[in-house]
Formats: C-alpha cells, sequence, structure tokens
C-alpha cells in the first residue's frame, strides 16, 4: 500500500481506464484506475494485482513502478 501526495496543477480531466496483459509463466496483471478533477485539485486512485507461477516475481524482485 503507498499513499503519495503530488502538488501540481490538475489537467481538469476526468477520466478511467482498465487494462490487462497475460504472458508466459502463468504471467497475469490487472490493472485499474480512477482519476477525478475538481476546480483546484484532483484525486487518482488506482490497484493493480500481478499474478505469476514464481518465475518472474525472482525474476524482478527489483521492479518499480511510476
Amino acid at each position: 500500500l503507498a499513499v503519495i501526495i503530488t502538488t501540481k496543477r490538475p489537467k481538469g480531466e476526468s477520466s478511467s481506464k482498465i487494462e490487462t496483459e497475460v504472458g508466459s509463466f502463468g504471467y497475469r496483471r490487472f490493472s485499474t484506475s480512477t482519476n477525478k478533477s475538481f476546480e483546484n485539485s484532483a484525486l487518482q486512485l488506482q490497484g493493480t494485482h500481478r499474478h505469476t507461477d514464481g518465475y518472474w516475481d525472482r525474476a524482478f524482485a527489483t521492479t518499480k513502478s511510476a
């Protein structure tokens, strides 16, 4: 769980997105996000779930998310 506070002007756009990826070694990733803009602020919520058969978990032990 991460809470990130960023102080910059919102773009004024509200949107939602759902993504899915499937690959080798039982790799599956599901991601969803939503952005809501207000007059002087914005809110973004994002959730991701990744599952593998174990091979990729060891290979990407130092992955970073932006």
